[in-house]
């Protein structure tokens, strides 16, 4: 334990040896002087825990080495003595920073009491002082360890967004050079399906058949491939609402149903008050999620089975649909794996066509839209996928839908144009400018002319001032949205409608073109009577 040093300063030696005496007693150790002068001196070379002094002494004052003993150290512990019961000169001695006065004579306890009392409050102050001290040292190296988390954060940040930037660029390019041959391939197959003016043999037909089936089910792996890449490096974008889940349902049952024909499948929709039944949801990923579930419970089914729909809701509000096929049960310990990409089970060895990639692809989308999936294979139940979504309110203004299907013309009218109308093509692939030729021979009223570069392109759009552009995105030289940037300064060309036709089906190209000025965005492999009848639209403004 430590043994506090007391230093007492006194003219008159009865009362300093006393005192020294009664303090010595209690443990302390003690120093003495005689003056203000020689107190201060000892006080500067050795430095007390206490210092007791009489007030009025010659030379200098008790009050004086109170002022000059503050001035060394502020914080040091000052104890007066005087024998005048002055009230006056107690409260100027503590305001000057006295931590104590008492009056003379004193007996040994109230020495003793007073002096313990300093002391206390000293050790008190340098404990807090300690404490704070280390306190601040963690601080500090608290301080040091978030600036060095904050660093590695800041780094893995960056690393990460690296990698997301590298992996969307990859998808981007992927997209693109996936869907640039197969747009001549199906394209061109296309044609030959559709040229009543040269009809295919019946087996000529059944090989183009063949080529548009193999060359659609390729399109459709590379669509989900990409889909679920996106999905997996967050570039997938949603538009979240309230959704009518029933009229969803129905809607997608609409366009399965003529597939379940073919095998004598029976949808079981009970018929159920709509207006109960809103999910909060993307409304084209859903769908593409309810067409994923009723196109492989159609072609997973047996012939002249069932596919029923059931609907509940939890407690907490969340929307339950039930959809259940008769086909051949799934074993327990494989219901898990289906929602692996590319695992297909046994289904590989038939017959029946599929990606793998649906399912794993399916239960992202949900994920991602707060819903979930579960598969139930029992001989009692079937195979029943289970989709779990947050309930939501119905939309208070809710948009009026057309729910019938109209039959896309494959042709356009010369009839309702006036005269000749003249579409560029600006495209570097020789393939795809070949396939827009082909297309285009079609229509004796259309001119179609074709440029390999933007540049040229710019120059053919600025002197034949077309009614239509066509814009190939990824092109040598220039790109094609800064070559629509440039047709936006010239005044023949700034108001002639530009489609963007590229490979680049990833959403923040197809959202970076449009937010350009571009008309429409039509991606790679392009669906013939989908490419005319968005002319058509484009080009209404020359309709009689």
């Amino acid at each position: 334990m430590k043994t506090h040093k007391i230093l007492l300063v006194d003219d008159e030696d009865s009362i300093r040896h006393t005192l020294k005496f009664n303090l010595s007693k209690l443990g302390y150790s003690v120093d003495t002087a005689n003056s203000g002068r020689e107190g201060f001196e000892k006080f500067q070379v050795t430095g007390y825990d206490l210092v007791i002094t009489d007030i009025m002494m010659p030379e200098m004052t008790g009050i004086e080495l109170l002022q000059e003993i503050t001035k060394v150290n502020p914080e040091a512990m000052v104890m007066l003595l005087t024998g005048f019961g002055s009230l006056d000169t107690a409260v100027q001695a503590l305001r000057l920073g006295a931590q104590d006065y008492l009056q003379k004579p004193c007996n040994r306890e109230e020495l003793a009491l007073r002096a313990s009392r300093c002391l206390e409050k000293l050790d008190l102050k340098l404990e807090l002082k300690s404490q704070t001290k280390k306190l601040k040292q963690a601080h500090d190296l608290l301080e040091i360890r978030v600036e060095e988390r904050t660093r590695d954060l800041h780094k893995a940040k960056e690393d990460a967004e690296k990698a997301n930037l590298a992996k969307s660029e990859f998808l981007s390019r992927m997209s693109h050079e996936l869907r640039t041959p197969m747009n001549a391939i199906l394209g061109f197959a296309q044609l030959l399906e559709f040229s009543p003016k040269e009809p295919l043999t019946k087996r000529q037909k059944s090989n183009v058949g063949e080529i548009l089936t193999a060359g659609q089910h390729l399109l459709d792996l590379i669509n989900e491939v990409l889909d679920l890449a996106r999905v997996e490096s967050g570039e997938l974008t949603l538009s979240l609402e309230s959704l009518d889940l029933i009229r969803l349902i129905r809607e997608t049952v609409f366009l399965i149903t003529p597939l379940a024909n073919e095998k004598d499948i029976q949808f079981i929709n009970p018929a159920i008050e709509s207006q109960s039944w809103f999910v909060f949801a993307d409304r084209v990923r859903l769908k593409q999620v309810l067409l994923n579930l009723f196109s492989n419970a159609v072609k997973y089914n047996r012939e002249n089975g069932t596919i029923e729909m059931s609907y509940d809701k939890t407690p907490d509000g969340r929307v339950l649909v039930n959809i259940a096929n008769t086909g051949a049960i799934i074993p327990a310990e494989h219901q898990e794996a289906i929602f692996e990409p590319f695992n297909r089970l046994d289904a590989d060895t038939t017959e029946i066509e599929g990606t793998g990639i649906g399912l794993s692809l399916t239960r992202r989308l949900l994920e991602i839209m707060d819903g979930a999936i579960r598969l139930e294979s029992t001989e009692e139940k079937g195979n029943c996928f289970t989709i779990d979504l947050p309930g939501a309110e119905p939309p208070q203004i809710s948009a009026e839908e057309n729910n019938k299907l109209a039959e896309i013309e494959l042709a356009m009218d010369p009839e309702k144009y006036q005269g000749k109308l003249t579409v560029l093509y600006i495209e570097d692939n020789p393939a795809n400018l070949k396939l827009a030729q082909s297309i285009f021979q079609r229509f004796s009223h259309v001119q179609l002319l074709a440029a390999h570069e933007p540049k040229l392109g710019i120059e053919l759009a600025r002197t034949h001032v077309p009614n239509l552009i066509l814009m190939d995105i990824n092109l040598p030289g220039m790109n094609g949205i800064q070559a629509f940037k440039q047709l936006q300064t010239l005044d023949k060309t700034r108001d002639i409608p530009v489609i963007a036709l590229s490979a680049n089906a990833m959403d923040r190209d197809i959202k970076k073109a449009m937010s350009a000025g571009f008309h429409s965005y039509i991606t790679k492999p392009i669906n013939i009577p989908r490419f005319l009848e968005t002319i058509k639209e484009v080009l209404g403004d020359n309709c009689k």
